[in-house]
Protein backbone atom coordinates (compact mmCIF):
# COMPACT_ATOMS: atom_id res chain seq x y z
CA UNK A 1 0.00 0.00 0.00
CA UNK A 2 1.18 3.50 -0.56
CA UNK A 3 2.50 5.95 1.75
CA UNK A 4 0.60 9.38 2.56
CA UNK A 5 2.87 12.21 2.42
CA UNK A 6 0.94 13.95 5.53
CA UNK A 7 0.01 11.10 8.05
CA UNK A 8 0.52 11.79 11.80
CA UNK A 9 3.45 13.38 12.99
CA UNK A 10 2.48 13.21 16.42
CA UNK A 11 1.07 9.81 18.38
CA UNK A 12 -2.56 9.43 19.81
CA UNK A 13 -2.87 11.89 23.07
CA UNK A 14 -2.63 9.36 26.04
CA UNK A 15 -5.59 9.91 28.29
CA UNK A 16 -7.62 8.48 31.10
CA UNK A 17 -11.33 7.37 29.61
CA UNK A 18 -14.48 7.22 32.11
CA UNK A 19 -16.83 5.11 31.88
CA UNK A 20 -19.15 7.04 29.55
CA UNK A 21 -16.04 6.45 27.05
CA UNK A 22 -16.11 4.13 23.89
CA UNK A 23 -12.77 4.27 22.27
CA UNK A 24 -12.48 0.84 20.91
CA UNK A 25 -12.89 0.73 16.98
CA UNK A 26 -13.49 4.80 16.82
CA UNK A 27 -12.63 6.38 13.83
CA UNK A 28 -11.29 9.57 13.49
CA UNK A 29 -12.42 12.02 11.51
CA UNK A 30 -11.89 15.65 9.95
CA UNK A 31 -12.26 18.17 7.32
CA UNK A 32 -10.20 17.93 3.78
CA UNK A 33 -9.98 19.93 0.34
CA UNK A 34 -11.99 21.68 -1.66
CA UNK A 35 -14.55 20.16 -4.60
CA UNK A 36 -14.39 18.86 -8.18
CA UNK A 37 -14.96 20.44 -10.81
CA UNK A 38 -17.96 19.36 -12.56
CA UNK A 39 -18.68 18.60 -16.04
CA UNK A 40 -22.56 18.82 -16.62
CA UNK A 41 -24.07 18.96 -13.26
CA UNK A 42 -27.45 16.89 -12.87
CA UNK A 43 -27.38 16.31 -16.80
CA UNK A 44 -28.76 12.90 -17.96
CA UNK A 45 -26.43 12.97 -20.92
CA UNK A 46 -23.89 9.92 -19.73
CA UNK A 47 -21.16 11.56 -21.42
CA UNK A 48 -21.14 14.29 -18.90
CA UNK A 49 -21.91 12.95 -15.92
CA UNK A 50 -17.70 13.52 -15.23
CA UNK A 51 -15.57 14.88 -12.47
CA UNK A 52 -12.30 16.70 -13.65
CA UNK A 53 -9.55 17.27 -10.97
CA UNK A 54 -6.10 18.28 -12.55
CA UNK A 55 -6.25 17.56 -15.91
CA UNK A 56 -8.04 13.86 -14.96
CA UNK A 57 -11.10 12.68 -15.72
CA UNK A 58 -13.53 10.04 -13.81
CA UNK A 59 -16.49 8.89 -16.02
CA UNK A 60 -19.24 8.18 -13.26
CA UNK A 61 -22.00 7.33 -15.84
CA UNK A 62 -21.87 3.31 -14.83
CA UNK A 63 -23.37 4.14 -11.10
CA UNK A 64 -26.79 4.75 -12.69
CA UNK A 65 -27.31 1.01 -13.61
CA UNK A 66 -24.85 -0.33 -11.08
CA UNK A 67 -26.50 2.06 -8.16
CA UNK A 68 -30.08 1.59 -10.04
CA UNK A 69 -30.13 5.27 -9.92
CA UNK A 70 -33.49 7.79 -11.25
CA UNK A 71 -33.20 10.81 -12.65
CA UNK A 72 -34.82 14.01 -12.61
CA UNK A 73 -37.17 14.83 -9.38
CA UNK A 74 -37.16 11.00 -8.25
CA UNK A 75 -33.34 11.55 -7.92
CA UNK A 76 -33.29 15.10 -5.95
CA UNK A 77 -32.34 16.82 -8.87
CA UNK A 78 -32.90 20.78 -8.20
CA UNK A 79 -32.96 20.00 -4.32
CA UNK A 80 -30.39 22.02 -2.14
CA UNK A 81 -30.03 19.80 1.55
CA UNK A 82 -28.09 20.49 4.13
CA UNK A 83 -25.43 17.91 5.64
CA UNK A 84 -23.73 18.32 8.87
CA UNK A 85 -20.14 16.54 9.30
CA UNK A 86 -18.91 16.63 13.31
CA UNK A 87 -15.12 15.29 12.40
CA UNK A 88 -11.91 16.28 13.93
CA UNK A 89 -10.35 19.06 12.05
CA UNK A 90 -8.03 19.24 15.38
CA UNK A 91 -5.81 17.39 17.44
CA UNK A 92 -4.24 13.69 17.39
CA UNK A 93 -6.63 12.71 14.85
CA UNK A 94 -6.24 15.16 12.05
CA UNK A 95 -5.18 12.65 9.57
CA UNK A 96 -8.06 10.50 10.20
CA UNK A 97 -10.45 13.90 9.84
CA UNK A 98 -8.95 14.71 6.27
CA UNK A 99 -9.28 11.55 4.55
CA UNK A 100 -12.56 11.03 5.73
CA UNK A 101 -13.88 14.38 4.59
CA UNK A 102 -11.77 13.71 1.03
CA UNK A 103 -14.49 10.59 1.10
CA UNK A 104 -17.55 12.82 1.74
CA UNK A 105 -16.39 15.78 -0.74
CA UNK A 106 -15.83 13.34 -3.44
CA UNK A 107 -19.19 11.73 -2.96
CA UNK A 108 -21.10 14.91 -3.02
CA UNK A 109 -19.66 16.22 -6.56
CA UNK A 110 -20.34 13.00 -7.80
CA UNK A 111 -23.65 12.69 -6.61
CA UNK A 112 -24.61 16.11 -8.03
CA UNK A 113 -23.09 15.35 -11.59
CA UNK A 114 -25.28 12.21 -11.28
CA UNK A 115 -28.31 14.66 -11.18
CA UNK A 116 -28.96 14.55 -7.61
CA UNK A 117 -29.39 17.11 -5.10
CA UNK A 118 -26.49 19.61 -4.32
CA UNK A 119 -25.81 18.54 -0.25
CA UNK A 120 -24.31 21.31 1.13
CA UNK A 121 -21.90 20.17 4.03
CA UNK A 122 -21.08 21.74 7.38
CA UNK A 123 -18.02 20.73 8.85
CA UNK A 124 -17.87 21.19 12.42
CA UNK A 125 -14.79 19.73 14.72
CA UNK A 126 -14.77 18.00 17.77
CA UNK A 127 -11.33 18.50 18.14
CA UNK A 128 -10.43 14.39 18.52
CA UNK A 129 -12.85 13.10 21.02
CA UNK A 130 -13.42 16.63 23.07
CA UNK A 131 -16.58 16.13 24.63
CA UNK A 132 -18.03 19.72 24.54
CA UNK A 133 -16.70 20.21 21.26
CA UNK A 134 -18.72 17.46 19.93
CA UNK A 135 -21.71 18.51 21.84
CA UNK A 136 -21.64 21.78 20.92
CA UNK A 137 -21.10 21.16 17.41
CA UNK A 138 -24.20 18.85 17.02
CA UNK A 139 -26.30 21.46 19.17
CA UNK A 140 -25.06 24.41 16.68
CA UNK A 141 -26.24 21.51 13.61
CA UNK A 142 -29.97 21.27 15.77
CA UNK A 143 -30.64 25.15 15.58
CA UNK A 144 -29.82 25.42 11.89
CA UNK A 145 -32.30 22.87 11.73
CA UNK A 146 -29.93 20.21 9.63
CA UNK A 147 -31.80 16.94 9.25
CA UNK A 148 -28.74 14.95 8.65
CA UNK A 149 -24.97 14.26 9.78
CA UNK A 150 -22.51 12.28 9.28
CA UNK A 151 -20.60 11.71 12.74
CA UNK A 152 -17.40 9.67 13.99
CA UNK A 153 -15.51 8.92 17.57
CA UNK A 154 -19.35 6.94 17.74
CA UNK A 155 -20.88 10.35 17.94
CA UNK A 156 -18.43 11.96 19.63
CA UNK A 157 -17.74 9.13 21.91
CA UNK A 158 -21.88 10.15 22.70
CA UNK A 159 -21.23 13.67 23.70
CA UNK A 160 -23.63 14.47 20.54
CA UNK A 161 -26.30 12.13 20.90
CA UNK A 162 -28.32 14.08 23.14
CA UNK A 163 -28.68 16.63 20.56
CA UNK A 164 -29.41 14.04 17.80
CA UNK A 165 -31.95 12.97 19.58
CA UNK A 166 -33.38 16.21 20.41
CA UNK A 167 -33.43 17.62 16.84
CA UNK A 168 -33.93 14.47 15.11
CA UNK A 169 -30.74 14.50 13.23
CA UNK A 170 -30.59 11.26 11.27
CA UNK A 171 -26.88 10.29 11.41
CA UNK A 172 -24.42 7.86 10.33
CA UNK A 173 -21.66 6.95 12.12
CA UNK A 174 -19.03 5.37 9.59
CA UNK A 175 -15.73 5.68 12.16
CA UNK A 176 -16.81 4.91 15.36
CA UNK A 177 -19.50 2.90 14.47
CA UNK A 178 -22.28 1.65 17.32
CA UNK A 179 -20.87 0.11 19.84
CA UNK A 180 -22.57 -1.51 22.67
CA UNK A 181 -22.72 1.25 25.00
CA UNK A 182 -24.41 3.22 22.01
CA UNK A 183 -26.62 1.13 20.73
CA UNK A 184 -30.32 1.23 19.81
CA UNK A 185 -30.18 5.39 20.59
CA UNK A 186 -32.56 7.35 18.33
CA UNK A 187 -31.54 8.46 14.44
CA UNK A 188 -28.07 7.11 15.46
CA UNK A 189 -26.61 4.24 13.10
CA UNK A 190 -23.22 2.90 13.29
CA UNK A 191 -22.56 1.86 9.71
CA UNK A 192 -18.75 -0.13 10.19
CA UNK A 193 -18.05 -3.28 11.84
CA UNK A 194 -17.80 -2.71 15.77
CA UNK A 195 -13.84 -3.63 16.33
CA UNK A 196 -12.56 -5.86 17.30
CA UNK A 197 -16.14 -7.65 18.67
CA UNK A 198 -17.33 -8.11 14.86
CA UNK A 199 -14.34 -9.96 14.16
CA UNK A 200 -14.18 -12.79 16.61
CA UNK A 201 -16.27 -15.65 15.02
CA UNK A 202 -14.46 -14.91 11.95
CA UNK A 203 -11.09 -14.82 12.94
CA UNK A 204 -11.58 -18.15 15.50
CA UNK A 205 -12.98 -19.87 12.09
CA UNK A 206 -9.50 -18.48 10.51
CA UNK A 207 -7.28 -19.47 13.68
CA UNK A 208 -7.80 -23.26 13.46
CA UNK A 209 -7.06 -23.67 9.75
CA UNK A 210 -3.99 -21.44 9.74
CA UNK A 211 -2.53 -22.30 13.05
CA UNK A 212 -3.95 -26.02 13.71
CA UNK A 213 -2.06 -26.17 16.80
CA UNK A 214 -2.83 -22.86 18.50
CA UNK A 215 -4.88 -23.41 21.97
CA UNK A 216 -4.41 -20.63 24.38
CA UNK A 217 -5.22 -16.84 23.10
CA UNK A 218 -4.63 -13.63 25.56
CA UNK A 219 -6.51 -10.54 25.02
CA UNK A 220 -4.08 -7.47 25.10
CA UNK A 221 -6.75 -4.25 24.69
CA UNK A 222 -6.47 -0.20 25.41
CA UNK A 223 -7.80 0.76 29.06
CA UNK A 224 -10.86 1.99 28.56
CA UNK A 225 -12.60 1.28 31.43
CA UNK A 226 -14.82 -2.21 32.51
CA UNK A 227 -17.93 -0.62 30.84
CA UNK A 228 -16.21 -0.76 27.39
CA UNK A 229 -13.62 -3.41 27.98
CA UNK A 230 -15.58 -6.45 30.47
CA UNK A 231 -18.69 -6.66 27.58
CA UNK A 232 -15.75 -6.92 24.72
CA UNK A 233 -13.79 -9.44 27.15
CA UNK A 234 -16.92 -11.80 27.54
CA UNK A 235 -17.25 -11.63 23.51
CA UNK A 236 -14.10 -13.07 23.22
CA UNK A 237 -14.62 -15.77 25.89
CA UNK A 238 -17.68 -16.98 24.30
CA UNK A 239 -15.96 -17.15 20.74
CA UNK A 240 -13.15 -19.13 22.21
CA UNK A 241 -15.27 -21.75 24.05
CA UNK A 242 -17.33 -22.33 20.74
CA UNK A 243 -13.68 -22.92 19.13
CA UNK A 244 -12.84 -25.12 21.87
CA UNK A 245 -9.62 -22.50 22.24
CA UNK A 246 -8.14 -21.53 25.68
CA UNK A 247 -8.45 -17.69 27.52
CA UNK A 248 -5.84 -16.67 29.56
CA UNK A 249 -6.72 -13.72 30.23
CA UNK A 250 -6.24 -9.80 29.39
CA UNK A 251 -3.63 -7.49 29.82
CA UNK A 252 -4.62 -3.71 29.26
CA UNK A 253 -2.60 -1.09 28.03
CA UNK A 254 -2.97 3.47 28.51
CA UNK A 255 -4.00 4.87 25.02
CA UNK A 256 -0.43 5.84 23.26
CA UNK A 257 1.41 3.76 24.54
CA UNK A 258 4.88 3.72 23.18
CA UNK A 259 6.99 1.74 25.84
CA UNK A 260 5.47 -1.74 25.81
CA UNK A 261 8.23 -3.28 27.22
CA UNK A 262 7.21 -4.00 30.74
CA UNK A 263 3.54 -5.41 29.03
CA UNK A 264 5.66 -7.41 26.82
CA UNK A 265 7.54 -8.83 29.59
CA UNK A 266 4.03 -10.02 31.52
CA UNK A 267 2.46 -11.21 28.44
CA UNK A 268 5.89 -13.36 27.97
CA UNK A 269 4.81 -15.30 31.18
CA UNK A 270 1.85 -16.24 29.73
CA UNK A 271 2.98 -18.32 26.91
CA UNK A 272 0.09 -17.52 24.74
CA UNK A 273 -0.36 -19.39 21.15
CA UNK A 274 -2.29 -16.18 19.50
CA UNK A 275 -2.59 -12.77 21.04
CA UNK A 276 -5.88 -11.43 20.26
CA UNK A 277 -5.13 -7.11 20.50
CA UNK A 278 -7.12 -4.11 20.61
CA UNK A 279 -5.39 -1.36 19.94
CA UNK A 280 -5.55 1.31 17.13
CA UNK A 281 -4.10 4.24 15.83
CA UNK A 282 -0.17 4.41 16.03
CA UNK A 283 -0.26 1.94 18.62
CA UNK A 284 0.06 -1.35 16.92
CA UNK A 285 3.13 -0.34 15.29
CA UNK A 286 4.92 0.30 18.17
CA UNK A 287 3.68 -3.11 20.43
CA UNK A 288 4.95 -4.69 17.04
CA UNK A 289 8.09 -3.07 17.02
CA UNK A 290 8.94 -3.82 20.11
CA UNK A 291 7.25 -7.27 20.48
CA UNK A 292 9.88 -8.45 17.40
CA UNK A 293 12.66 -8.58 19.53
CA UNK A 294 10.73 -9.74 22.75
CA UNK A 295 11.30 -13.68 22.33
CA UNK A 296 7.82 -13.88 22.33
CA UNK A 297 6.53 -16.69 19.60
CA UNK A 298 2.28 -15.98 19.56
CA UNK A 299 0.32 -14.78 16.60
CA UNK A 300 -0.84 -11.37 17.05
CA UNK A 301 -4.08 -10.46 15.51
CA UNK A 302 -4.79 -7.05 15.50
CA UNK A 303 -7.85 -5.09 14.90
CA UNK A 304 -6.58 -2.45 12.61
CA UNK A 305 -4.28 -1.14 9.88
CA UNK A 306 -3.11 2.08 8.58
CA UNK A 307 0.74 2.85 6.71
CA UNK A 308 1.51 5.21 9.04
CA UNK A 309 1.94 2.22 12.27
CA UNK A 310 3.61 0.01 10.09
CA UNK A 311 6.02 2.82 9.63
CA UNK A 312 6.72 2.77 12.88
CA UNK A 313 6.69 -0.74 12.80
CA UNK A 314 9.19 -1.30 9.65
CA UNK A 315 9.72 -5.30 8.72
CA UNK A 316 7.96 -6.38 11.94
CA UNK A 317 4.70 -5.62 10.46
CA UNK A 318 5.77 -8.87 8.26
CA UNK A 319 4.38 -10.70 11.18
CA UNK A 320 1.24 -8.88 12.13
CA UNK A 321 -2.10 -9.99 11.05
CA UNK A 322 -5.28 -7.94 11.54
CA UNK A 323 -8.85 -7.96 10.80
CA UNK A 324 -12.00 -5.56 10.28
CA UNK A 325 -13.88 -4.45 7.75
CA UNK A 326 -10.76 -2.98 5.63
CA UNK A 327 -10.76 -1.75 2.25
CA UNK A 328 -7.85 -2.96 -0.03
CA UNK A 329 -7.65 -0.19 -2.18
CA UNK A 330 -5.03 -2.86 -4.29
CA UNK A 331 -8.03 -5.08 -4.95
CA UNK A 332 -11.40 -3.55 -5.18
CA UNK A 333 -13.93 -6.07 -3.95
CA UNK A 334 -16.40 -4.77 -7.18
CA UNK A 335 -16.75 -2.32 -9.88
CA UNK A 336 -18.29 0.51 -7.62
CA UNK A 337 -15.30 0.10 -5.17
CA UNK A 338 -13.11 0.09 -8.22
CA UNK A 339 -14.77 3.47 -9.32
CA UNK A 340 -14.17 4.94 -6.04
CA UNK A 341 -10.64 4.58 -5.98
CA UNK A 342 -10.09 5.41 -9.39
CA UNK A 343 -11.71 8.70 -8.89
CA UNK A 344 -10.33 9.05 -5.80
CA UNK A 345 -6.78 8.96 -6.92
CA UNK A 346 -7.66 11.54 -9.74
CA UNK A 347 -9.02 13.97 -7.37
CA UNK A 348 -6.47 13.44 -4.35
CA UNK A 349 -2.76 12.71 -6.02
CA UNK A 350 -0.93 12.37 -2.76
CA UNK A 351 -3.52 10.84 -0.60
CA UNK A 352 -4.47 7.37 -0.17
CA UNK A 353 -8.43 6.31 -1.08
CA UNK A 354 -8.27 4.59 2.86
CA UNK A 355 -10.79 3.05 4.94
CA UNK A 356 -11.82 5.87 6.40
CA UNK A 357 -12.31 7.65 3.03
CA UNK A 358 -14.31 4.97 1.60
CA UNK A 359 -16.55 4.71 4.44
CA UNK A 360 -17.56 7.99 4.83
CA UNK A 361 -17.52 8.28 0.36
CA UNK A 362 -20.08 5.29 0.87
CA UNK A 363 -21.99 6.73 3.84
CA UNK A 364 -22.82 9.94 1.73
CA UNK A 365 -24.35 7.87 -1.00
CA UNK A 366 -26.35 6.10 1.39
CA UNK A 367 -27.87 9.66 2.65
CA UNK A 368 -28.96 10.23 -0.61
CA UNK A 369 -30.19 6.91 -1.07
CA UNK A 370 -32.45 8.22 2.07
CA UNK A 371 -33.16 11.28 0.59
CA UNK A 372 -34.59 9.30 -2.96
CA UNK A 373 -36.79 7.21 -0.35
CA UNK A 374 -38.54 9.62 0.95
CA UNK A 375 -39.17 12.21 -1.89
CA UNK A 376 -40.80 9.17 -4.25
CA UNK A 377 -43.13 9.26 -1.22
CA UNK A 378 -43.82 12.89 -1.84
CA UNK A 379 -41.59 13.29 2.03
CA UNK A 380 -39.82 16.25 3.21
CA UNK A 381 -35.89 15.16 2.92
CA UNK A 382 -34.99 18.25 5.32
CA UNK A 383 -36.92 15.73 7.83
CA UNK A 384 -34.61 13.90 10.28
CA UNK A 385 -37.75 11.93 11.20
CA UNK A 386 -38.77 11.10 7.60
CA UNK A 387 -35.36 9.79 6.64
CA UNK A 388 -35.16 8.20 9.77
CA UNK A 389 -38.42 6.16 9.08
CA UNK A 390 -37.24 5.52 5.73
CA UNK A 391 -34.52 3.76 6.96
CA UNK A 392 -36.12 1.69 9.50
CA UNK A 393 -38.72 0.48 6.27
CA UNK A 394 -35.26 -1.04 4.59
CA UNK A 395 -31.79 -0.69 6.18
CA UNK A 396 -30.25 -2.21 3.15
CA UNK A 397 -27.78 0.27 1.10
CA UNK A 398 -25.30 -0.92 -1.27
CA UNK A 399 -21.69 -0.61 -0.95
CA UNK A 400 -18.11 -0.39 -1.78
CA UNK A 401 -17.37 -3.37 0.34
CA UNK A 402 -18.29 -7.05 -0.58
CA UNK A 403 -20.14 -8.11 -3.78
CA UNK A 404 -18.29 -9.48 -6.70
CA UNK A 405 -16.41 -8.62 -9.91
CA UNK A 406 -20.14 -7.47 -11.47
CA UNK A 407 -22.08 -6.26 -8.26
CA UNK A 408 -21.71 -4.11 -5.55
CA UNK A 409 -21.59 -5.59 -2.10
CA UNK A 410 -24.40 -4.70 0.70
CA UNK A 411 -24.48 -3.07 4.16
CA UNK A 412 -27.01 -4.27 6.57
CA UNK A 413 -28.06 -2.15 9.46
CA UNK A 414 -30.17 -4.15 12.72
CA UNK A 415 -32.67 -1.41 13.09
CA UNK A 416 -33.04 -2.21 17.29
CA UNK A 417 -28.95 -2.40 17.86
CA UNK A 418 -28.96 0.42 15.18
CA UNK A 419 -25.51 -1.60 14.78
CA UNK A 420 -24.42 -3.14 11.34
CA UNK A 421 -25.88 -6.88 10.76
CA UNK A 422 -24.07 -7.36 6.96
CA UNK A 423 -20.94 -6.02 6.33
CA UNK A 424 -17.69 -7.71 4.41
CA UNK A 425 -14.96 -8.41 6.84
CA UNK A 426 -11.79 -9.79 6.37
CA UNK A 427 -8.38 -11.31 7.95
CA UNK A 428 -5.53 -10.23 6.37
CA UNK A 429 -1.82 -10.24 6.22
CA UNK A 430 1.10 -7.86 5.96
CA UNK A 431 4.06 -8.02 3.58
CA UNK A 432 6.49 -5.28 2.93
CA UNK A 433 3.41 -2.73 3.88
CA UNK A 434 1.47 -4.26 1.32
CA UNK A 435 -1.92 -6.11 2.27
CA UNK A 436 -3.32 -9.44 1.21
CA UNK A 437 -6.88 -11.36 2.23
CA UNK A 438 -6.36 -14.47 3.58
CA UNK A 439 -10.12 -15.04 4.96
CA UNK A 440 -13.82 -13.21 4.34
CA UNK A 441 -16.47 -13.70 6.12
CA UNK A 442 -19.58 -11.16 7.21
CA UNK A 443 -21.20 -10.10 10.89
CA UNK A 444 -21.08 -13.62 13.09
CA UNK A 445 -18.92 -15.16 10.58
CA UNK A 446 -21.21 -16.25 8.28
CA UNK A 447 -20.20 -17.22 4.67
CA UNK A 448 -16.53 -17.84 5.88
CA UNK A 449 -14.17 -18.37 3.59
CA UNK A 450 -10.44 -19.25 3.61
CA UNK A 451 -8.52 -17.35 -0.17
Amino acid sequence: MSQHSNYWTRRITARRVTRRTFVAGIGLAGVGAAGLALVGCGDDDDSKKTTTTGGKTTNVSSLTKMLSLPSGKEAGQGLTLKVGAVLALSESGAYYGGTMSKGIDLAVEQIKSLGGPTFTVSYKDHKSGNAEAGAAAARELGIANTPMVLASYAADIGAMLPAIKQYKMLTLDGGGGAPPAFQGQPYFYGTRAVTPDDTFPGVYQYVPKKFPNAKKVLYVIWDVGDAVVKPSEANLQATLTKNGLTYLGMETAPIGTTDYSTLLARIKQKNADIIQLGIWGLDPGFFMKQYDTAGINAQVIGSEFTPDAAKVAGAAYDKYIFSFDFFDIDNPPNPWGKLFVDSFKAKYPDAVPDFYAADFYENTFSLWDLVRRVVAKNGDPNSGDQLDQALQANPIFKSVYGGDANTPGELGIDVKTHSVSKRALGVFTVKGGKTSMAASFDIGGASFKMM
